[in-house]
């Protein structure tokens, strides 16, 4: 009877426990919802949801666009669009499903290192974070949930003892790859060095020769190569080696660190954490970013020293399975840190802080496993006040999007926005446009210099429904502002015969690196001032169509 008291209150309580956590996952779905129609952004946003465009159009990246990124969000927004519609909204929901999907991954990782409140913690501030940051479109994402899925897998085929699983772990990686190729490498390091490194713990004598601990890992590689192989021999088939490797490998490599690096906080900046200590200097500006940006790489190694003492003694605990996942959930987060590091920016510094929490939340479930319950109650203070800065600056941002860009209000009188915020200049730039050309005529928007480049507004031509009469609807600075692809435009605007332009008074770049600086090509600039004229302006964006004696 005991027994069967006991079974019923289990169940209960295991029932209780379940309605909470999909109760706690529907709230953090409508958290990441709050933001979906806040302003649209021109640039990053724009070049994904217009690349997709244009592979819908027939084109092919890399050869008839050019672009720094892997085409797996492309082709997954065009899939998108080919269903629901070519719409802002659309392409938004879709990247907060994924962003929802990473928040899940967060927790089933997380909750198979620590406690089912330490994963709720960590899942917490990832909703905070992916939700406050926008940067919708952002191709890291997909990336990211798809190296945590295959984390995940390689925990469930250790513990079950299913080897080959490991190679679903690799092809899901081999798909990371095709959204972005740094993430899914970093995967695969951490991966797979860490089974090998984990595999040593085995006391079998049989198991510990080198083909046992190195099966996994082999067979992740396997399914990664394979998946990797295959898809970007499909890409090079289409668009040619070269142009692939110039643009995703070469351009990134040697050039978009002298334009994009920002500069990282100082190391003595930890006094004005530290000295003195209050809430108010806790939660400052300065001591918020040299938190962001440390306070991750100090969680890694110490995760990373704790998991190498447990290697080096054989130490009983963490199981097999547990330090596996840690330490390759370390690892990942650590190499990740490598954005934060390349441009220190939020958007940056977010992917290596999300996984920082599951480092976290294993730690302080390490450090605490064996004291008492008070000492532990006590203890469990410290995960809270870690997420305080964060909690801090991060929430009144969801609270004051949500109320400034409503779900329920529309934001903008543009089809494709879909009620999404739209400025209102552009709106009436693209209104005029609509009526005064029509839908086949291909069109260039550029800025009013093109020899010092920072962004320029790739959404016109999506919002628009305009084609981009050139391959470089993306001015990237290092290129755009070259005396050769500034060539090759004003070669395809007079193929073309464009006849009407768009040039937008974008604020010049101040960052300290190379976007701030004039290359002295102005060719392109001369070639519109002397070919087109002004026709009408509303606000930063200028409409020229081509003068009758260039035609």
């Amino acid at each position: 009877m005991k027994l069967l008291v006991v079974s019923i209150s289990n169940g209960n309580r295991c029932s209780m426990v379940r309605v909470f956590t999909y109760f706690f996952f529907g709230c953090g779905f409508l958290i990441l919802l709050l933001p979906i129609k806040s302003p649209f952004n021109l640039f990053d946003e724009g070049s994904a949801v217009f690349n997709a465009l244009r592979i819908m159009q027939g084109d092919t990246p890399y050869k008839d666009f050019w672009t720094t990124y892997p085409p797996g969000q492309f082709y997954v927004l065009r899939a998108v669009f080919h269903v629901f519609g070519s719409y802002v909204l659309a392409a938004r929901l879709y990247d907060t499903v994924v962003r929802l999907c990473l928040v899940v991954l967060i927790y089933a990782i997380t909750k198979r290192l620590a406690t089912r409140w330490l994963s709720f913690l960590a899942t917490s501030v990832s909703v905070v974070l992916l939700s406050s940051v926008g940067h919708y479109g952002y191709a890291v994402f997909p990336a990211m949930a798809l190296c945590l899925c295959a984390l995940l897998v390689s925990m469930v085929s250790l513990e079950k003892k299913r080897p080959s699983s490991f190679v679903l772990a690799g092809v899901l990686l081999g798909i990371a790859s095709l959204f972005r190729w740094d993430i899914a490498f970093y995967g695969l390091a951490s991966i797979g060095s860490s089974i090998i490194l984990v595999n040593s713990l085995i006391r079998n004598p049989d198991e510990r020769m080198w083909p046992a601990r190195l099966q996994p890992a082999t067979l992740v590689t396997a399914g990664f190569g394979a998946t990797f192989l295959l898809g970007y021999s499909c890409i090079a088939v289409q668009c040619g080696f070269h142009d692939l490797f110039d643009q995703t490998v070469v351009f990134p490599a040697t050039k978009i660190p002298a334009i994009r690096r920002l500069p990282i906080p100082g190391l003595m900046q930890i006094y004005d954490v530290i000295t003195p200590i209050s809430f108010s200097t806790l939660t400052s500006t300065g001591a918020y970013n040299w938190l962001k940006f440390y306070l991750p790489l100090m969680t890694y190694v110490t995760a990373l020293l704790c998991y190498g003492r447990a290697l080096l003694v054989n130490s009983p605990f963490p199981g097999k399975t547990e330090l596996f996942g840690g330490m390759a959930s370390s690892l990942f987060g650590l190499l990740l840190f490598n954005q934060a590091y390349s441009r220190f920016d939020y958007i940056h510094v977010l992917p290596t802080s999300i996984l920082m929490w599951v480092a976290a939340a294993h730690i302080f479930q390490m450090c605490t496993k064996n004291v008492g319950r008070l000492s532990r109650a006590v203890s469990s203070v410290m995960p809270v006040i870690l997420a305080v800065p964060y909690l801090y600056f991060q929430a009144p941002e969801i609270a004051s999007t949500s109320k400034n860009f409503s779900l329920m209000h529309c934001h903008s009188r543009l089809e494709r926005a879909a009620g999404v915020f739209t400025d209102r200049d552009q709106q009436d730039a693209i209104e005029y446009l609509h009526s005064h050309s029509s839908q086949s005529e291909p069109i260039f928007v550029g800025n009013l210099r093109h020899d010092m480049l920072f962004i320029n507004d790739i959404g016109f031509y999506f919002l628009a429904n305009r084609t981009c009469a050139t391959r470089y609807h993306e001015l990237c600075p290092g290129l755009a502002d070259s005396l050769p692809v500034q060539k090759e435009i004003i070669e395809a605007l007079s193929r073309h015969n464009v006849q009407w332009i768009v040039l937008v008074d974008i604020k010049q770049s101040t960052e300290p690196n190379a976007s701030s600086v004039s290359t002295g090509i102005t060719i392109l600039d001369e070639f519109i001032r002397e070919n087109y004229r002004s026709v009408a302006q509303f606000g930063i964006y200028h409409i020229l169509k081509k003068a009758a004696s260039s035609e």
